[in-house]
């Protein structure tokens, strides 16, 4: 081996810096700029409101009281405060928003009072202790407030004036506190302390990231891609320097270049009096080191495939959220991580940095000591398939002249100018149409529910909530509530079928279509939804192909002793809503199908290539459900999996009408039928009564988010989509064409 070209080259990399020199991209820029706005947005939240209130002094609207007690008067009267109720307004539904909106709205008020009914005589002359609500206006900024004034003006006396009445006590909105069982209390820290274990845990960790991220960028994409597009890469092709030499030269150019801002800022935290100091240098290097290689290594792999700059920064782009999503992901569940989690690269990283900062341990070590070895079989990989693919001429050098360019195609694939642009569209539109079309569908059953006692107790429920969790944890419930009324079923699939002709109206709109006979049956099938005579054929393979899958996730959980079979619940009502509930399914498998895989796969495989689609639009759709309860670091692996075998399935059958029929039966026989949470949500309405074991393991089951959490759908879908890319590729006849 050249060791003194390697040198040379790894010396010419890290001096190569990049500086934007060539035509950059904005949109990646923009990105970094907007996360790091966001960053520091977020660390002055932690020291600082955001909101400044005005300091009111007598002007502070009218306030209506509810079922007001003569006791309340009486205190009002001896307390000489202003008083008047001359609406005397009784009411008896407690948790009723609806009618204390309206009733905000009709006398033009910030703030309610409800007391209970009949509170003088389960407070004066009982033993009870009922609670008091305040309402106010989510349009009017001064309700907040004034809601506190009422609080501290006249409700906290009030409620010492009651007990020195009666001697006992009245609960005002106090959050009621649960701990749950087995699960031990957190140790009582200073605030330094506290906050001080936070930022080595999380955000140290993500600055970490940041940084080796935008530097490997900066100086990756530029190396090689920037040599294709100013033309001088042949130059160094035809040198007697192998491929492999100039790859390990560029990889370490670019690694030195990311590790010394990384590394400089890793050393200024440990030099704080909280942190671990030599001991968590010496440990933290290697992982940092192998963080390092694995960015740097797969920026030049990216660099490889690309023409020049511009794409190879827009071709990043995935890299970065991906990675990003991950910390996000980590910082979500510091400290709740499975330890397998510690030994897989990026997520071991994460947290391995993380807790070695805080405090040096022998089993993070170890941990440590796995993820570096994993890591660098995936550096080397990376390596070898640049090396490979630099011996590919079709990847080494751009022959096409300007002339050439000038000549190309608007929608030549490399086009790149308007790239990021259409990624970022491909991205935010299916997010735009779920959020418009699944809040319309929560509003007649949201506006149903409002007055009934079942909403009541869940509203109930709403004092626990205190953290994003519960609040996730609380829309869930709501949710699962609404799963078991036909009325939301209905509005959820007229929801869905809207999606789709959004879509539709989209691509006629946008993709010119040579006007005639048959018009629009040639934007469907454009949308992977060709019409003929196999499509029930095909529709019905997919049905089957969902059953067996999810039965077969089903069995492992059975075999592996996770779950346990409970009985069937097969009664008139359950059977009626998990009929109704099909014709949620049928469009709902279709509509995410028709978005991720019908429009967006064939569109960026047009602007890009076939394997950077696949990879883009199976992260994209995992990420869709990283807000659902329970989502973890495995299921947005699994998530991305089953995307991508559905991806790969459609490609493969030349259109969606499999997944399609796959997708449907994937959510119902793992919802309705057996009885599973389907990406967070929990049924009421399942023919199969399925439960947890005693013993059971979340990384297995998938805890609170599902089976496809949990390793037995790894172990379904991993094997399937690595064989069908053997098909794919084995398959001589299949084009470049999806549909």
């Amino acid at each position: 081996m050249n060791l003194k070209a390697i040198k040379t080259l790894a010396h010419k990399a890290f001096r190569n810096t990049g500086g934007l020199k060539t035509q950059a991209c904005g949109m990646s820029f923009f990105i970094m700029a907007s996360l790091a706005v966001s960053f520091l947005l977020v660390l002055v939240s932690y020291i600082m409101y955001w909101r400044f209130y005005q300091i009111f002094e007598n002007e502070y609207g009218s306030i209506l009281v509810v079922n007001e007690p003569d006791s309340f008067c009486r205190f009002m009267e001896d307390q000489g405060l202003p008083h008047s109720d001359k609406l005397h307004i009784q009411y008896d539904a407690y948790y009723d928003f609806r009618y204390f909106g309206e009733l905000m709205e009709e006398h033009e008020t910030g703030v309610i009072l409800v007391f209970p009914k009949d509170f003088d005589a389960k407070v004066l002359e009982g033993d009870e202790a009922p609670e008091i609500l305040t309402y106010c206006r989510t349009d009017y900024l001064r309700s907040l407030d004034i809601k506190n004034y009422v609080i501290d003006t006249y409700l906290n006396d009030y409620l010492d004036y009651i007990k020195e009445a009666k001697g006992c006590t009245v609960a005002l909105n106090d959050p009621v506190e649960i701990t749950l069982q087995g699960t031990p209390t957190q140790e009582e820290t200073d605030m330094a302390t506290g906050v001080a274990k936070f930022a080595a845990q999380s955000l140290v960790p993500l600055l970490i990231f940041v940084t080796a991220l935008y530097a490997s960028m900066n100086s990756g994409t530029n190396i090689i891609a920037g040599e294709k597009e100013r033309g001088t890469f042949a130059a160094i092709l035809l040198s007697p320097v192998s491929r492999r030499e100039i790859i390990i030269g560029d990889l370490l150019g670019v690694s030195l270049g990311s590790f010394i801002p990384a590394a400089v800022m890793l050393f200024a935290v440990l030099l704080l009096p909280y942190y671990s100091g030599i001991a968590g240098m010496l440990t933290t290097l290697p992982l940092l080191i192998s963080l390092i290689l694995l960015i740097a290594s797969l920026t030049l792999l990216i660099s490889v495939i690309s023409d020049s700059v511009v794409s190879a920064q827009t071709a990043f782009l995935p890299l970065f959220f991906i990675m990003v999503t991950i910390c996000v992901t980590c910082i979500q569940n510091a400290g709740n991580a499975s330890e397998l989690y510690y030994m897989i690269p990026i997520y071991g990283h994460f947290y391995g940095i993380g807790n070695l900062i805080y405090n040096v341990d022998i089993r993070t070590v170890l941990y440590s000591a796995v993820c570096f070895f994993n890591t660098m079989l995936i550096v080397a990989a990376a390596v070898f398939t640049s090396v490979k693919l630099l011996n590919n001429e079709r990847f080494t050098v751009n022959t096409m002249t300007s002339d050439d360019h000038a000549a190309a195609p608007a929608d030549h694939k490399l086009t790149t100018k308007t790239l990021p642009g259409f990624i970022v569209d491909q991205a935010v539109y299916p997010l735009i149409v779920l959020s418009i079309f699944q809040t319309l569908a929560m509003v007649p059953v949201f506006v149903k529910y409002t007055s009934t006692s079942a909403f009541g107790e869940l509203v109930e429920s709403m004092k626990a909530v205190d953290t994003f969790k519960d609040i996730l944890q609380f829309s869930f419930d709501l949710l699962g509530l609404f799963l078991a009324d036909p009325l939301f079923i209905i509005s959820m699939s007229i929801g869905y079928i809207a999606i789709m002709v959004c879509y539709l109206v989209k691509v006629i709109l946008k993709e010119h279509i040579a006007s005639g006979k048959g018009m629009v049956k040639k934007h469907i099938a454009s949308l992977g939804l060709e019409l003929n005579k196999k499509t029930p054929v095909k529709y019905a393979c997919g049905l089957v192909l969902g059953v067996a899958l999810m039965s077969c996730v089903y069995l492992i959980l059975n075999l592996t002793g996770q779950v346990a079979f409970k009985g069937f619940t097969i009664t008139k009502s359950v059977v009626t809503t998990v009929l109704i509930s099909i014709l949620m399914w049928i469009p709902q498998g279709a509509c995410e199908e028709l978005m991720f895989r019908g429009y967006m796969l064939p569109r960026i495989t047009k602007k890009t290539n076939k394997i950077f689609a696949f990879i883009l639009s199976s992260f994209l759709f995992s990420v869709l459900h990283s807000m659902n309860l329970g989502y973890t670091p495995l299921a947005s692996v699994n998530l991305f999996l089953i995307a991508l075998l559905f991806a790969l399935i459609s490609y493969r059958s030349g259109s969606i009408w499999i997944t399609c029929g796959a997708h449907t039966a994937w959510n119902f026989c793992q919802g309705n039928l057996y009885g599973l949470q389907v990406s967070g949500n929990e049924l009421s309405s399942t023919l199969i009564k399925t439960s947890y074991t005693k013993g059971h393991l979340d990384i297995v089951t998938g805890g609170e988010f599902g089976p496809e959490g949990g390793l037995a759908v790894t172990a379904i879908t991993l094997p399937l989509v690595i064989l069908l890319i053997v098909l794919i590729r084995k398959d001589s006849k299949k084009t470049s064409r999806l549909w």
